[in-house]
C-alpha cells in the first residue's frame, strides 16, 4: 500500500476525482490467492486511515457496497472486464516488447527473457488463470475480513437497462427477507433500522403469466353476428385472423389493425378475439387475475363462462349492443382488473374469448389487449417498475444485512437518435467580455459559448453514451442533469460554467448537463453529435458565410434551428437562421406563431391580410404600415461576369418559425415556381430588431424579349 510505488493526485481545479499514478507494478499478478493485504495499517500513512475507520460497521458496509457494485453485474473488477482491460494493455505494448527484450533482457542473465517466450507465457497465464479466478478470491478475503457481508446480496433476473412498464422482474436470493426502494434511497437506514419506505419483496408467492400482453389472438372483423357458439372451447376459429396486441384501428401504438368496415360512420358494433392457453395442474394457483383493456367495452369468457364485464351492461348483450359509455384520456391504456375463481380453469388447453363493442357507430377508436395471470405458492412474485429510477435492494437476514444491489431502469424510454434529439442553438462566437465579466476573470469570448439540444419526442429519451465526437467533445454519460432527457425538453452544454451562469443569470443550472471540452470555430466546422451505439445523431458543418445567418459571427446572434420539432436537415443552411436578440436566448425559445385567427383578415383594410402582416413584422390594426417588398435593377455575376438582373428584397420576421417565405418566378402570371436555381438567395442581413432584409436575384440576365414577375409567397406550415 503506502510505500509501494504509487501516487494519488487531485486536480481540484476541474473537479476531476483522484488519480492514482502506478510504476513497477510487476509484482501485483502473481499468485492467485496473493497477499492478503486486508490487514494493512501503518503509522502516519494512509492505510492508517483505512485500519481505523474498519472498527465501524457503516465503514464496513458501505466498503462491501462498493466492492459488489464492482465484483458483480458486469463491474469493474468482473472477470470479463478485467481479462478485456489487460488484453487491451497487453495489445499496445505487444510489439514493444521485443524491443524492450533487446534492451533489457539479459540484464538478469546470459540467456535473455524474449517475447515470445517468457512474456506471452506470463501474459496467457494472467489472462487464462489468474484474473478468470481473483475476483472470487478477492471476495473470498473480503468477507474474512468482515469488509463483505455474509448474506448474499438479491439478485435481479434484469440488472438495469430498458424495459416496458409491463415489464415482469423478479429478485431471488439465498437467505434473508430482501427490501427494495425505487425511490433512490437505502433500504437500510444507518445504525441497521429498516427505511420506512422499503417494501418488502414477498418471495413466497410467485406470478406465472398464462396469457401475456402482446400475446397473437385469433380475431374476426367482418361485422358478422356470431352469436353464442364462438366463446365455446370446441369452436372452430381455423378461418379467422390473427394478430398481436394491442389490436386497434391502428391510430395508436397498436401491433395489429382491425377493420371497422367500408364506411367510417357505420362501424363495425363488434370484434370478437379467441386464444388458447395451457395449463398443466390448477391446482398449482392460489388465485387468478384477469387485466383487461379495452375501448369501449368488453366482455370475457374463460372456457365458455363468463368471468369479466367491462363498461358493458349487465344483461341482454348481443352483437349489436353498444358499450355502456365513452372511453377517453388514460382510460384507453388502462388495464382494468378481474379476479378469476381458480376452478374456472380445466386440466390442458383452456380458452378465453373476448367481444369488444363501440359505444356508437361513429366511434373513432378501438383497442384491445389482456392479461392473464395466476399466483402460486411457495416461488417467486414478479413486479414491474412503473417509471425510470434506481432499484435497490438488501436482503436482512437477522441481524445481518446484505450488502447493496442497485440498477437504473429506463421505462418506457427510447434510446436518443437522429429522430428524437436535435441541436436547436448554439452560440459559436458570443460578444465579447464587458469589463465586467474581464474583471471576474473571463477574457475570451468563447468562455460563453453554448450549445443546447432538445428532446423533440413526448417520451424520455436515454442519453447514455451520446457524445459529441467533432466541434466540441462531451460525454452525456457524465451529465450533471443525468441520462434522462424528459420529452419536449432542454439541456445545455457551456464553455465555461461559471462565466455562462454570470452572462445568463435567469437559465436555470438544472438545465446545464456540463462544460465541453474544446470550443467552436468561429469559421465554421463540422459538428457530429454519435448515438450511444456511435451511429450519427447530427452530422453537419455549419459557416461564418452566406447562406448561414452572417451576423453569428461575432455581432452576438446564436445560430437557431427554425421549427425544430419537425427535425429538419441540420446540414441545410436554410434552415437556420439568427436569434432575435444578442446572446440568443438558451433555455427557452424566441419564436412565435401567427396570432390569428382569420390568416386573410384585413382589419385595417390597406389591403395586405393579416398573414403578410405578420409576416412582414407589420400590425394589421395600423393601415399602411407595411414594408412590401422592393425590386430594382442590379449588376450581379451570375457565373459569367457581372450583367443586370432584377434583385427582389423584403423584410423577414426571424421570430415567424411557422411560416414559410418563397420568392417566385411566374412567366404569365399564372404558373409560379420558387425553383432554387432560378431564384438564387443573395444575402440575408440582421437588422437587430427581431427582422432580416432578405435579398434574392433571378437567375438570368435581364431580356426585352422576356419578360417575367416575381413575388413573394408567405404560407403557414
Amino acid at each position: 500500500w503506502d510505500d509501494h510505488n504509487w501516487y494519488s493526485i487531485n486536480p481540484r481545479a476541474d473537479r476531476g476525482g483522484y488519480k492514482f499514478v502506478c510504476w513497477d507494478a510487476e509484482r501485483t499478478l502473481e499468485s492467485i490467492t496473493g497477499d492478503n493485504r486486508t490487514g494493512v495499517g501503518q503509522d502516519n500513512k494512509p492505510s492508517r486511515l483505512y485500519s481505523q475507520l474498519r472498527s465501524n460497521s457503516e465503514f464496513n458496509l458501505e466498503f462491501g457496497d462498493r466492492a459488489h457494485k464492482h465484483l458483480f453485474n458486469g463491474g469493474a473488477l468482473t472477470p470479463e472486464n478485467t481479462i478485456a482491460r489487460y488484453q487491451a494493455l497487453a495489445d499496445v505494448i505487444d510489439r514493444a516488447i521485443v524491443g524492450e527484450s533487446a534492451r533489457w533482457g539479459d540484464s538478469k542473465r546470459a540467456n535473455p527473457y524474449t517475447r515470445n517466450v517468457e512474456w506471452v507465457a506470463e501474459r496467457d497465464r494472467i489472462l487464462n488463470s489468474y484474473l478468470p479466478q481473483r475476483s472470487d478470491v478477492t471476495l473470498s478475503q473480503l468477507r474474512s475480513a468482515n469488509l463483505y457481508p455474509d448474506t448474499d446480496a438479491p439478485v435481479f433476473s434484469q440488472h438495469g437497462g430498458h424495459v416496458l412498464s409491463t415489464t415482469e422482474l423478479t429478485m431471488s436470493n439465498n437467505s434473508g427477507t430482501i427490501y427494495y426502494t425505487t425511490d433512490g434511497s437505502d433500504p437500510r437506514l444507518p445504525g441497521g433500522a429498516l427505511n420506512p419506505n422499503a417494501k418488502q419483496y414477498d418471495g413466497s408467492v410467485s406470478t406465472t403469466t398464462l396469457v401475456a400482453a402482446g400475446s397473437v389472438w385469433k380475431y374476426l372483423d367482418n361485422g358478422t353476428d356470431q352469436g353464442t357458439a364462438w366463446r365455446e372451447p370446441a369452436f372452430n376459429d381455423n378461418s379467422w385472423d390473427s394478430g398481436a396486441a394491442e389490436i386497434g384501428y391502428g391510430d395508436g401504438p397498436e401491433a395489429t389493425t382491425v377493420s371497422y368496415g367500408p364506411n367510417e360512420n357505420q362501424k363495425y358494433r363488434t370484434t370478437y378475439f379467441r386464444r388458447e392457453f395451457n395449463v398443466d395442474d390448477p391446482t398449482d394457483f392460489a388465485s387468478l387475475s384477469l387485466e383487461l383493456q379495452r375501448d369501449d367495452g368488453a366482455i370475457v369468457y374463460l372456457n365458455g363462462k363468463l368471468v369479466f364485464s367491462s363498461n358493458m351492461p349487465t344483461s341482454g348483450v348481443i352483437y349489436t349492443t353498444p358499450a355502456s359509455g365513452v372511453v377517453g384520456g388514460n382510460d384507453e391504456t388502462t388495464f382494468f382488473s378481474q379476479a378469476v375463481d381458480v376452478a374456472d380453469l380445466v386440466v390442458g388447453t383452456n380458452t378465453l374469448a373476448v367481444e369488444v363493442h363501440q359505444v356508437s357507430d361513429s366511434s373513432s377508436d378501438i383497442s384491445f389487449d389482456l392479461r392473464f395471470r395466476g399466483a402460486k405458492s411457495n416461488a417467486v412474485d414478479p413486479f414491474q417498475m412503473t417509471e425510470s429510477g434506481m432499484l435497490r435492494a438488501r436482503a436482512q437476514d437477522g441481524a445481518d444485512w446484505s450488502a447493496l444491489n442497485e440498477a437504473f431502469f429506463f421505462v418506457d424510454t427510447a434510446l436518443a437518435s437522429d429522430t428524437n434529439l436535435v441541436i436547436n442553438e448554439f452560440n459559436y462566437r458570443p460578444l465579447p467580455p464587458s469589463p465586467t465579466e474581464e474583471a471576474a476573470g473571463f477574457n475570451e469570448r468563447s468562455d460563453f459559448e453554448y450549445i443546447e439540444l432538445t428532446n423533440i419526442s413526448s417520451s424520455d429519451i436515454d442519453l447514455t453514451n451520446v457524445q459529441f465526437s467533432a466541434g466540441v467533445n462531451f460525454n452525456f454519460s457524465d451529465a450533471l442533469t443525468g441520462v434522462i432527457l424528459p420529452g419536449g425538453e432542454r439541456i445545455l452544454l457551456v464553455n465555461n460554467f461559471v462565466a455562462f451562469t454570470s452572462r445568463y443569470p435567469d437559465v436555470p443550472e438544472s438545465l446545464i448537463a456540463g462544460e465541453f471540452s474544446g470550443s467552436l470555430s468561429n469559421d465554421g466546422e463540422a459538428i457530429e453529435l454519435l448515438a450511444g451505439d456511435t451511429t450519427p445523431i447530427r452530422s453537419f458543418t455549419y459557416n461564418d458565410q452566406t447562406p448561414w445567418p452572417t451576423s453569428a459571427d461575432g455581432d452576438g446572434y446564436s445560430l437557431v434551428l427554425i421549427d425544430p420539432t419537425s427535425n429538419p436537415d441540420h446540414t441545410e443552411a436554410t434552415n437556420w437562421r439568427a436569434s432575435v436578440a444578442t446572446n440568443g436566448n438558451p433555455g427557452g425559445t424566441d419564436s412565435t406563431t401567427f396570432p390569428g385567427p382569420d390568416p386573410l383578415a384585413d382589419a385595417d383594410r390597406d389591403g395586405t391580410n393579416a398573414l403578410l402582416e405578420y409576416a412582414l413584422t407589420s400590425s394589421d390594426s395600423i393601415a399602411n404600415d407595411s414594408l412590401l417588398p422592393t425590386s430594382s435593377i442590379t449588376l450581379a455575376d451570375l457565373g459569367g461576369g457581372d450583367v443586370e438582373t432584377l434583385s427582389f428584397v423584403f423584410l423577414k420576421n426571424l421570430e415567424a418559425e411557422d411560416l414559410i417565405y418563397e420568392v417566385q418566378l411566374s412567366p404569365d402570371l399564372i404558373d409560379w415556381d420558387s425553383d432554387p436555381a432560378e431564384v438564387i438567395h443573395s444575402s440575408s442581413v440582421n437588422n437587430g430588431d427581431g427582422t432580416s432584409t432578405e435579398t434574392y436575384l433571378i437567375a438570368t440576365p435581364l431580356n426585352a424579349e422576356q419578360k417575367s414577375f416575381v413575388r413573394l409567397h408567405v404560407s403557414q406550415k
